[in-house]
């Protein structure tokens, strides 16, 4: 059996053949009583856009904002390491509530990657993942490490997906004492290497430890493996007839078990929001079955990364090891239901949320899977780039791994989840099902994630659940217990299969396990996002786990009397909507809401007919702006703005110029207060002809007021229109604006255009705007290559991806409250004035400001150049 075959587990369980007798057998006797009364400290992680994130001293003004939103005084301890997290001591550090308080406040702040607590007594070794050996349980061996290197030149041909130098491989194998296999390169820089045999965990530390001596080498972490969280040789309980959810219930509903059940209270929650096509999250798992009734139409284009392709389907996780089966688990489709079924249609169960997409993303076979395969599936659902695999052009906001491995957090596994959560996706992830602390299980153990631990329908931590250690976790939420109550109403009741190996028939099934318990979680993280999309993973963080969003344990729960080893209450869907709906600014006096990005499309290599069969349609977007590059043939363009889509297509206005390929590329956008704006590819001198004239990629975007605007792509000749989701509908269908906010006068206020101009390594070409409420970037590199860094008031980052010529076009927009905005290209990781490559570049400032303006900024120079060639001093 390959190393494969056991590596990362589905935490989930089946109805267990005997039910627990004793509520004594809980907590397993590993903890039995809280932690010890200590002082805790904060770990706070700073975004990496910040540049606070390479001092080695926070500034004083940091301390006094944390100060003041925990409305104590705060004192620098130190810092881990050169990248790690800043330890905070509060004056009420001695009182864990206050601490945790503390905790989800700071986490409301801009720029918070993560927040975690530990005890000052661990403040020399703080809980932050070791980059050495593992931390695996008895008995377990390793077989497979993965390495990070320091020197720029090897990652760079991790991104490229060249080869190693063999003479850096030979020195591993001289330094390791073992004849080492590279495999691949992987996300983060990281690339996978085969042990010749598998090690005992004594040879695995000191041969990682010899590693990690190498002046090359930047981390090396064992690739953890755990057998599925599975019972062996029961069977799955397909449901039939309506037997209730109660997972889903008000807490204190009257339950069949002779007291009150305690579910997440999404029934009210879905009064204030049922979520929105625009959310999507992604469950990293076993695959799905798209044909579910329950969950069909519910999903985006994912990833397989057990076989490397783009079929996200599950065939089935049948395990055979040494005589020991277990069936097709199904879990990747029952997790996807417990998130987003399809509701209020008479079939099947709900969902916690009736509107998100999910991105499913196959990181689990049979009889388990591999650490770094999740690692990638991480990076790719993020948006980030993985070697050897096309980029997410869906990211998403939310990160559902319903898994554990053996073993602490190590370097691998923390540095997914800042990546992550940089990239603005909450990760959340389950407790386990070992019956024992989580200290020794990931990702669960690691910082930044939300840790879930399963309750009960009572409200009594589940039987088979994890619990806290010296790493706690941050709540519990349903998980059923088949095996405690002997009854299949008792578990989560959601999408599956009766297929034992390979798919056979579509059911309902019951099953138990923390990994049931974290969609609840992700389904009411989407939810939040459905009324601000504008929250940062932190904030989500904060809200969704803050003691007063949480429903209180019962006095008699056992996680009462084992206070907060199962973490400080159980989810509540209801009041963690109502805090989101707190965050969503007043309108302002004219009725003005939030101008964020609500929607984007991006098509490529589309035909275009003379007959203007194509066409991008905004629905309710203040701004509606069209990038576009003609890759073959021309086109001409006409744009159309009324309160239907037919009225803006009939009184569509033709844009004077034909737009050939040979053109770099070709931005516009449609600024009136009209509902539907459309732009419609077409041949001006033959318009009924069904001829091709050219082809194209086109990018589509949504900036608006309303969070319901949306965009989709208008195709007249095959009569479908396509979201940005994927959801099709036919032509006919209306889809007209139901308008937002008061007209704000937004327009287009300035724009400048760049052609043939030289990017340095040095990074001192610019693009900036003054006032803009949104700041548009549109880029074509057309030899070299070029780095992107913003810039948003006192905050700036990069952005993740290098740009090719080979590209066609980039485009991206700044639109926060920050009055100053830049673009930057250059290098990240040069420092001289040697030309990269050469670019043409148009920048637009849309806003309701009548002063608002953009200008260029290129060399040492403090002057800057506006639009009508001035030169002013630069903002």
């Amino acid at each position: 059996m390959t190393a494969r075959h056991l590596a990362l587990a589905l935490c989930a369980l089946t109805l267990a053949a005997t039910p627990l007798s004793s509520q004594s057998q809980t907590w397993s006797g590993a903890v039995a009583t809280a932690p010890a009364t200590s002082t805790w400290l904060l770990a706070v992680q700073v975004h990496p856009r910040n540049a606070i994130a390479d001092m080695d001293v926070p500034p004083d003004e940091a301390l006094e904002a944390i100060a003041t939103a925990t409305g104590t005084t705060v004192a620098f301890v130190g810092r881990a390491t050169s990248r790690g997290p800043f330890l905070l001591r509060l004056s009420d550090g001695d009182d864990f509530d206050a601490i945790s308080d503390g905790a989800n406040a700071v986490r409301m702040l801009d720029d918070v990657l993560w927040v975690s607590i530990l005890s000052e007594a661990d403040a020399a070794a703080p809980v932050t993942p070791s980059s050495g050996g593992p931390a695996q349980a008895a008995g377990e061996t390793v077989s497979r490490i993965l390495v990070n290197f320091r020197d720029p030149a090897t990652q760079r041909a991790r991104s490229r997906q060249d080869a190693l130098p063999e003479l850096l491989i030979e020195a591993m194998r001289r330094q390791a004492g073992s004849n080492l296999e590279l495999v691949r390169a992987m996300s983060g820089g990281a690339w996978v290497f085969d042990l010749p045999q598998a090690l005992p965990e004594p040879d695995a530390v000191a041969l990682i430890a010899r590693l990690r001596a190498m002046p090359q080498v930047a981390s090396v972490s064992a690739s953890q493996r755990v057998l599925p969280q599975l019972e062996p040789n029961d069977p799955y309980f397909p449901i039939t007839g309506s037997l209730g959810q109660y997972n889903l219930v008000a807490p204190g509903t009257a339950g069949p078990w002779g007291g009150p059940v305690f579910g997440i209270d999404a029934v009210n929650a879905w009064n204030i929001t049922t979520g929105s096509t625009n959310n999507r999250v992604a469950v990293l798992d076993t695959g799905v079955l798209f044909n579910h009734p329950d969950i069909a139409g519910r999903f985006m284009p994912g990833y397989d990364f057990v076989d490397n392709d783009s079929n996200a389907s599950d065939p089935g996780d049948y395990c055979n090891v040494e005589g020991q089966e277990s069936a097709s688990s199904w879990h990747g489709t029952h997790i996807s239901g417990t998130i987003a079924a399809n509701t209020n249609d008479g079939v099947g169960a709900a969902g916690v949320d009736w509107a998100t997409r999910i991105v499913p993303v196959r990181v689990l076979g049979q009889c388990g899977g591999m650490a770094e395969d999740v690692i990638d599936g991480m990076r790719w659902a993020a948006g980030l780039p993985v070697p050897g695999t096309p980029v997410n052009a869906n990211p998403v906001r939310v990160i559902n791994l319903s898994l554990a491995g053996i073993g602490a957090c190590t370097a691998s596994w923390q540095q997914v989840i800042d990546d992550v959560t940089a990239a603005g996706a909450l990760v959340i992830v389950s407790a386990g099902n070992y019956q024992s602390p989580i200290d020794n299980y990931s990702p669960a153990s690691c910082n930044g994630v939300i840790t879930v631990v399963a309750s009960d329908p009572n409200g009594d931590k589940a039987s088979y659940s994890n619990f806290g250690g010296n790493r706690l976790p941050e709540l519990a939420a349903p998980g059923g217990d088949l095996g405690r109550f002997g009854d299949v109403r008792a578990g989560i009741i959601a999408a599956g299969n009766d297929g034992t190996t390979t798919p056979k028939n579509n059911v309902m099934m019951s099953m138990s396990g923390t990994s049931m318990a974290v969609p609840h979680v992700v389904g009411t993280a989407s939810l939040m996002l459905a009324i601000n999309p504008a929250l940062s993973p932190s904030q989500l963080f904060s809200m969704i786990t803050a003691t007063e969003n949480l429903t209180a344990f019962a006095h008699d729960s056992d996680f009462t009397f084992n206070y907060p080893l199962g973490g400080r209450g159980i989810l509540n869907a209801y009041k963690a909507v109502q805090a989101a709906q707190a965050t969503v600014q007043p309108p302002a006096p004219g009725g003005a809401a939030p101008m964020l990005l609500r929607d984007a499309i991006y098509l490529y290599g589309q035909p275009l007919t003379a007959n203007g069969g194509q066409n991008l349609v905004g629905v309710d977007c203040d701004v509606f702006q069209l990038v576009l590059d003609v890759t073959s043939g021309h086109t001409d363009l006409a744009m159309g703005q009324a309160s239907t889509l037919a009225g803006s297509l009939a009184g569509a206005t033709p844009y004077p110029d034909r737009i050939f390929s040979s053109a770099a590329m070709f931005a516009y956008a449609l600024y009136g207060p009209e509902q539907v704006k459309s732009f419609t590819a077409r041949d001006a001198i033959t318009p009924e002809s069904e001829d091709v004239v050219g082809t194209a990629t086109a990018f589509g975007y949504c900036f608006s007021r309303n969070p319901d605007a949306r965009v989709y792509a208008h195709d007249k000749t095959s009569c479908t229109n396509v979201y940005s989701d994927g959801r099709q509908t036919a032509c006919t269908a209306t889809d007209n604006g139901v308008g937002g906010a008061a007209p704000s006068a937004m327009t287009l206020r300035d724009a400048i255009y760049l052609y043939g101009e030289d990017v340095r390594a040095d990074g001192q070409l610019q693009l900036g705007g003054d006032q803009c409420d949104v700041l548009q970037l549109v880029l074509d590199v057309e030899s070299g290559h070029a780095d992107l860094t913003m810039t948003e008031g006192a905050s700036s980052f990069d952005y993740p991806d290098r740009i090719f010529a080979a590209a066609d076009m980039f485009a991206y927009a700044l639109y926060s409250d920050a009055p100053h905005k830049r673009f930057g290209l250059g290098q990240h990781d040069g420092d001289a004035d040697g030309l990269v490559g050469n670019a043409t570049a148009f920048a637009y400032c849309y806003s309701t400001q009548p002063d608002a303006y953009v200008y260029w900024k290129d060399g040492q120079t403090p002057m800057c150049t506006r639009s009508n060639g001035q030169e002013t001093t630069c903002p």
